[in-house]
C-alpha cells in the first residue's frame, strides 16, 4: 500500500468549503478521501468569516490543502456578486461545510432552506460552538472555552492547580471529525432517499462525548472524576523521569512479567505490593528509570508486551522513523519559497480501491423503507477496550447491525460487560461468543464474515492472518468486503508489533508533552482522548469505503494507525490565535474556575465595562493586544481578583451577554445539568439489558433526517448467540447447544 495525497473513496463528490481557521482540516480530509473541494475564502471586510471559531488558517494547513488539489476562490459574502457565486456553486455541489455563527448564512440568503430549494440533494454541515438551537446557540466560543464547558479541562491538570487545556486545538479538531462523519452519514441517507439534509454539529457536545471514563463513572457510579496530574484515572499509568526524558509507564493487570523483569534487575517488588499497591510498584519502577534512557526502557518494555512509551515533543514527530516509513508527512514550498512539512490528515493506508468507477448495487440486509443512514449494513466487530467500540457505537447509533465478538476464554470478560464503561461504548450492538482458538470457531467466524459488509478489528497485525482471516484471503471469498485493521501503529514499519493504549499514544504523539503547566513537567490528558480520535477516524474510513463500494461494487482494506490518528492532530502544533487575556480564573466556591479569552481591542473594552473598570480600556499597558500579551501577569491578577468574587456561572453569563468568550470549567455533574446540553437532548436514557435505564451521552451528529436511535443497551456476554448462529447461519438449536458444550461458541 502506498500513501498518496488523495484516495479515490469519495471520487465524484463535490464539496464547498466555507470553514474558517482550523476548520480547513475538514476540507482537507474530504479532499484526501477523494472529493473535489472548492474552498471559498473571504476578501477583507467580509463579516461572516470574522468569527472566533478558528482564527486564521496556518501556512501548513493551507499548503497541505493545496497538495490535495483543492481549489481556493476568494469571495465577498457581503456583496451580491459574492452571494451569487456561492449560489451558483451550491446549485450543483453535493455538500457544503461551514463554521459561521448560527443565523449568519440565513441573514444573507444562503441558509440551508434557500440553497436546498435550488438543489434538494445538497448536504450542509454546520460546525459551531453550541449548535443551531438551544439557549446558548448564539454564545461566542473558542477552543479554550469549549474545552472548559465540554468537560475536558476539569479532569486535566493537577489537583489544587488551575485546569489545563489539551495541547493544540483539540476541541475544534473533534468538531471536524464528527462533522466529516455526519457528512458521510447524510451521504448514505441521500443514496436511499435522493435528498440532502442539514447536519448540525456542536463543539461543546463533541468534547462532552469524548471524555472516556468521565460520564460512565458519573452516571454509572455517581463518581465525579477529578484531576490526578500525570496518573491515569484508574492508576494504571503514570509518567516518570528517566535519565534523558520522561517515560510513560503502566502497571498491567497481570504483573508477573513486570515483576520478573524488575527482579532480574535487582529491584524486586514484594508479592503483597505486586497485587495490592500500584503506588509501591510505580516507586520501584521510578528508581529503575532514573538511571536509564527512556528509549532503552521503551524498547525493552515493548519486547515484553508492556505499553510503555517515551514522552516525545511534537516537533520530534517529523523525524520519527515509524511515521516516515509509512509516508505520514508531506511537504511543499510556501509563498516565500520555504519548504514546509505537514502531517497527513488521514491516518490510514487503503488497498483494494479501484481507480475506475463502475456500477455497483447497494448491500442491504433489511426490507422496506429505511429510516437510518446505515440500516442494512452489517458489521462484524472484533474490537475491544474503547477505540474500536467507539467507532462501531457511532455506526450502531445510525442503524448498522453491529455484531460484537467476545469469548469467555478471556478472564474477566463477563464481569466487564456489566460495567458502565462497557455499556457506554457498546450500546445498540449484538453480542456473540466464539472460541477462536478452535478451528470450528474460526470456520464460524469466516461464515459470518461472508454475511457481513464490514469486518473491523483492533488486534496486533498478525492475528487475523494467523487465523486465515486476513484481507488477502477473505477478498477472494467476498470481493466487496470492507476490512478495517486499527492496530496501535499500523501493519507496517518498525513499531508495527508494538502495543499501546490511549496514554501510550498521548506520550508518543506529543500530546502529553504539550499538556503541561508553564515550566512544569508533562502531564497529558486526564482521559483516553486518543481512543476517541482513532474511533472517529475508523468510522469515517468505513463509511467512505461503503460509499466507494456503492459506486464500484468493490471492497477495501483499511490499515489504520491509532498513533497516526493522534499525530494528525498534534503534529500541526498549538496554533491558537494570540489572545490576552486567555486563561482560567479561580471563582467563588471550592474548585470553581472560568475560562476567558479576549481576541481584539473591542472585546477588551467590553470586558472592562463588565468588570466595572472602563478606565483600563485605554490604559497604556492594556489598550492594545501586543501590550496585553506583554503584561499578561498583571492582567491576570486584575481579572483574577474580579472573578474571585463571583461564581463561575456569573462570570460566564456576564461576559457572554457582552459578547466576550467565557466558559465555566464544568465537571461531570455540571455537564449532567448543563442547560444547553439538556435543551438539545444531548443526554439519552438507554434501556439496560440488566433492567432499568442508563443515562448516556447521545451523539454530537444531528441529522435533520435520519436521527440517531438508541433502542437497547450493550449486550450481555453471548446474549445474541441464538439470533446470529441460528437466525443468520441457519444452525439448529441442537447444533448450537453442541457447539456450546464443546467450547466452540464460548
Amino acid at each position: 500500500m502506498v500513501r498518496s495525497a488523495r484516495s479515490s473513496l469519495l471520487s465524484g463528490l463535490h464539496v464547498i468549503d466555507l470553514t474558517a481557521g482550523r476548520g480547513l482540516l475538514c476540507g482537507r480530509i474530504l479532499a484526501e478521501l477523494g472529493a473535489r473541494v472548492t474552498r471559498l475564502e473571504a476578501s477583507s471586510g467580509c463579516a461572516g468569516f470574522g468569527h472566533i471559531w478558528g482564527g486564521g488558517a496556518s501556512n501548513h494547513l493551507r499548503l497541505a490543502f493545496a497538495s490535495t488539489g483543492g481549489l481556493v476562490e476568494v469571495v465577498d459574502l457581503e456583496s451580491a456578486g459574492g452571494r451569487r457565486a456561492v449560489e451558483r456553486l451550491a446549485a450543483s455541489a453535493d455538500c457544503l461545510v461551514e463554521t459561521f455563527r448560527p443565523g449568519y448564512l440565513e441573514s444573507i440568503g444562503l441558509g440551508f432552506a434557500a440553497l436546498s430549494a435550488a438543489n434538494p440533494r445538497l448536504i450542509m454541515v454546520s460546525i459551531t460552538g453550541f449548535g443551531q438551537s438551544g439557549p446558548r446557540r448564539d454564545w461566542v466560543s473558542c477552543n479554550l472555552t469549549i474545552a472548559a464547558l465540554g468537560g475536558q479541562m476539569h479532569v486535566t491538570g493537577e489537583s489544587g492547580r488551575p485546569p489545563l487545556k489539551l495541547y493544540g486545538d483539540q476541541a475544534e479538531h473533534l468538531g471536524v471529525l464528527f462533522g466529516v462523519n455526519g457528512l458521510l452519514l447524510a451521504l448514505h441517507q441521500r443514496s436511499r432517499t435522493g435528498r440532502g439534509q442539514h447536519v448540525d454539529v456542536s463543539l461543546q457536545e463533541c468534547v462532552a462525548a469524548a471524555l472516556d471514563h468521565v460520564l460512565p463513572r458519573y452516571f454509572g457510579d455517581l463518581v465525579v472524576a477529578q484531576r490526578q496530574g500525570s496518573r491515569s484515572w484508574n492508576g494504571a499509568f503514570d509518567i516518570l523521569r528517566c535519565r534523558d526524558r520522561h517515560l510513560l509507564v503502566s502497571i498491567p493487570g497481570e504483573r508477573q512479567v513486570l515483576a520478573e523483569w524488575l527482579a532480574a534487575d535487582g529491584m524486586a517488588i514484594g508479592q503483597k505490593y505486586q497485587i495490592n499497591n500500584p503506588d509501591r510498584a510505580m516507586s520501584v519502577i521510578g528508581r529503575r528509570a532514573r538511571g536509564r534512557t527512556a528509549f532503552g526502557l521503551f524498547r525493552k518494555a515493548q519486547l515484553l508486551r508492556l505499553p510503555w512509551a517515551p514522552v516525545l515533543r511534537p516537533d520530534e514527530l517529523v523525524k520519527n522513523r515509524q511515521l516516515r516509513l509509512r509516508g505520514f508527512f508531506g511537504s511543499g514550498r510556501d509563498g516565500g519559497g520555504q519548504v514546509v512539512t505537514f502531517p497527513g490528515a488521514l491516518p490510514f493506508l487503503i488497498s483494494g480501491v479501484p481507480s475506475s468507477i463502475k456500477g455497483g448495487g447497494s448491500h442491504l440486509h433489511c426490507a422496506g423503507v429505511t429510516r437510518l443512514p446505515l440500516n442494512g449494513i452489517r458489521i462484524l466487530d472484533f474490537t475491544w477496550v474503547m477505540a474500536g467500540p467507539y467507532a462501531t457505537r457511532l455506526m450502531a447509533d445510525f442503524g448498522a447491525e453491529v455484531i460484537k465478538v467476545q469469548s469467555r476464554r478471556v478472564p474477566g470478560t463477563e464481569a466487564a460487560n456489566r460495567t458502565a464503561y462497557f455499556k457506554y461504548w457498546n450500546r445498540g450492538k449484538k453480542g456473540i461468543t466464539l472460541n477462536m482458538s478452535q478451528p470450528e470457531g474460526i470456520t464460524l467466524a469466516r461464515r459470518l464474515m461472508r454475511l457481513s459488509d464490514v469486518v473491523i478489528e483492533s488486534f496486533s497485525p498478525r492475528v487475523m492472518d494467523n487465523w486465515g482471516l486476513g484481507w488477502d484471503t477473505m477478498r477472494q471469498e467476498k470481493p466487496d468486503l470492507i476490512t478495517v485493521s486499527m492496530s496501535a501503529f499500523g501493519r507496517t514499519g518498525p513499531w508495527r508489533n508494538y502495543v499501546a493504549y490511549g496514554p501510550t499514544i498521548h506520550a508518543l504523539s506529543g500530546l502529553t508533552y504539550g499538556t503541561r503547566y508553564a515550566r512544569g513537567r508533562p502531564l497529558g490528558p486526564g482521559f483516553a482522548f486518543a481512543d476517541h480520535v482513532a474511533g472517529l477516524y475508523a468510522s469515517m474510513a468505513v463509511m467512505a469505503a461503503l460509499e466507494n463500494r456503492r459506486r464500484t461494487g468493490r471492497g477495501a482494506f483499511i490499515d489504520l494507525s491509532q498513533f497516526e490518528a493522534m499525530c494528525a492532530l498534534t503534529a500541526a502544533g498549538d496554533e491558537n490565535p494570540v489572545a490576552a487575556p486567555c486563561g482560567v480564573y479561580r471563582c467563588r466556591g471550592e474548585g470553581r474556575w472560568c475560562a476567558i479569552a479576549v481576541f481584539d481591542d473591542d472585546e477588551w473594552c467590553r470586558l472592562c465595562r463588565v468588570m466595572g473598570m472602563s478606565h483600563l480600556s485605554d490604559h497604556p499597558g492594556f489598550a492594545k493586544a501586543k501590550s496585553r500579551v506583554r503584561n499578561r501577569a498583571g492582567l491576570d491578577g486584575i481579572i483574577g481578583e474580579w472573578a474571585g468574587g463571583l461564581t463561575a456561572e456569573e462570570v460566564m453569563t456576564r461576559l457572554q451577554d457582552a459578547g466576550v468568550c467565557a466558559g465555566a470549567v464544568q465537571d461531570a455533574r455540571d455537564l449532567a445539568g448543563d442547560e444547553q446540553l439538556r435543551a438539545r437532548g444531548f443526554f439519552v436514557n438507554v434501556a439496560d439489558s440488566g433492567g432499568g435505564d442508563l443515562v448516556m451521552d447521545g451523539t454530537p451528529v444531528r441529522l435533520s433526517s435520519g436521527r440517531a436511535l438508541f433502542p437497547h443497551g450493550a449486550p450481555e456476554l453471548g446474549e445474541h448467540n441464538e439470533y446470529v448462529f441460528c437466525g443468520l447461519l441457519g444452525m439448529s438449536r441442537e447444533e448450537l447447544a453442541d457447539c456450546v458444550k464443546r467450547g466452540i461458541i464460548y
